[in-house]
């Protein structure tokens, strides 16, 4: 009886020895950020460096029961500000970079902190690699870095109900049919140079830029849909239609000869299909604009908001009516990805000009395949499904994972072919479809 009190005392006083160290981490911390996070750069002493102390990674997850804040934002702050300072003030080491790497990658993979902070931290951490000449382990700080940029600043989960692509036959395209999957392509892979702004901005002299633009080789792939969007004044209701589009049957479907793809995203939650937790995706309506475009002159490269890298094309491709899915992998090697889409492809759209070859090839390619449709069994109060607009109007769905009253249903995907509209020179119409069966 008496061993046992004393083991109960004795851990006790063990919690409020950790318990004083975490306060006193905590003081310190918060003395630290107060003494230099204001001033500027130049006034730091060389000191400032070597008041950052690496105990305080050790106190960071257990700060929730003693703090009412969030649990690394203490940590983070004191780890950005140091960089900054072994970046800008000297003292940059190889010893002394890995082993804040290893802070970083340690809280890192306990999922604390902000992204927003993270991306600041491996910023400063590649910008000390250059320093070191170290251009390799500066790429890969970077790489982590717009990974965490990308998930604060980027992190809408939705998609289109429905999105169009249009493409050649080849022998890619029957792969990828065969076995359920869309493939993403490198920006710089494009026909437009200036297709995703963010690359073209990044193309200039600076040490630092160049391996950033590297990054975004490497890592950010890309794949390009049409949708329909609100009707013109005038139109008939079918004419809205993105697979009605002229332009992009001569422009990406190999003059008609190819075929448009019809992806039905209504009840998808990428994220939970993808399944790919070290990568981040994300589904947007690009932004048609010339203006935007004439201000990121070379004085103005860092203005960029977030949205426009990405989603800005010029006022000429806005026949495209463009919704785009990016993805950033931080372990990418520049090369085209394919992710898994099962039960996504309603339908299949023939060109003018399309062969009996490739007809067969492609239907054969989608044999036994369905398309995963979705039938409601609850009330419209009971909804989970949230619909959004776009500053583009086109309407975007908020993923969620479907309800149990959901029941998936699957049917024969459709196949059409395309015709000369009689009634209109110049534009096409649907002839007739046909069930897979």
């Amino acid at each position: 009886m008496l061993k046992q009190n004393y083991y109960i005392e004795t851990i006790q006083l063990s919690s409020k020895m950790k318990h004083s160290k975490i306060t006193q981490a905590i003081e310190e911390m918060k003395a630290y950020i107060t003494k230099y996070e204001n001033n500027p750069i130049e006034s730091y002493p060389q000191d400032a460096i070597k008041e950052f102390k690496k105990e305080w990674i050790e106190t960071t997850p257990h700060f929730i029961p003693y703090e009412k804040l969030q649990p690394y934002e203490l940590y983070e702050n004191c780890l950005i500000l140091h960089t900054h300072l072994l970046h800008l003030r000297g003292g940059v080491s190889s010893k002394k970079i890995e082993q804040i790497m290893s802070f970083t990658h340690k809280y890192d993979r306990q999922k604390g902190g902000s992204p927003g902070n993270k991306h600041r931290i491996y910023h400063n951490i590649g910008l000390c690699w250059l320093c070191l000449g170290e251009e390799d382990k500066a790429l890969n700080a970077f790489k982590q870095s717009i990974f965490s940029c990308l998930q604060h600043g980027l992190n809408r989960s939705l998609s289109p109900d429905v999105a169009y692509k249009f493409t050649k036959c080849s022998d890619y395209l029957l792969e990828d049919l065969k076995k359920q999957k869309l493939t993403l392509s490198p920006p710089q892979s494009f026909n437009d140079p200036f297709d995703c702004p963010i690359i073209e901005l990044l193309n200039h002299n600076e040490k630092a830029s160049q391996v950033i633009r590297k990054a975004y080789h490497e890592c950010l792939t890309v794949s390009c849909f049409s949708c329909n969007t609100g009707r013109e004044e005038g139109e008939k209701c079918d004419e809205r239609e993105a697979h009605l589009n002229n332009l992009m049957w001569a422009h990406y479907a190999d003059s008609h000869k190819g075929i448009c793809i019809k992806y039905n995203f209504s009840m998808l939650s990428l994220r939970d299909l993808i399944k790919l937790e070290d990568c981040h995706i994300c589904f947007q309506p690009i932004k048609y604009s010339d203006d935007n475009l004439a201000d990121y002159s070379s004085d103005k490269r860092e203005s960029i908001p977030l949205y426009d890298s990405f989603f800005l094309k010029g006022e000429s491709w806005k026949y495209e009516k463009e919704v785009r899915l990016i993805m950033y992998d931080p372990n990418g090697q520049g090369k085209h990805v394919s992710i898994p889409i099962p039960g996504l492809i309603e339908a299949i759209y023939f060109g003018l000009n399309y062969s009996s070859e490739d007809r067969k090839a492609i239907k054969d390619a989608l044999t036994n395949k369905t398309f995963v449709s979705y039938e409601c069994e609850r009330s419209p109060e009971d909804s989970s499904s949230q619909i959004e607009k776009s500053d583009s109007e086109i309407i975007f769905t908020k993923q969620t994972r479907p309800q149990p009253r959901l029941i998936p249903k699957k049917v024969p995907i459709l196949f059409y072919e395309m015709e000369k509209d009689p009634e209109h020179f110049g534009r096409v119409r649907v002839k007739n479809s046909v069930s897979l069966l």
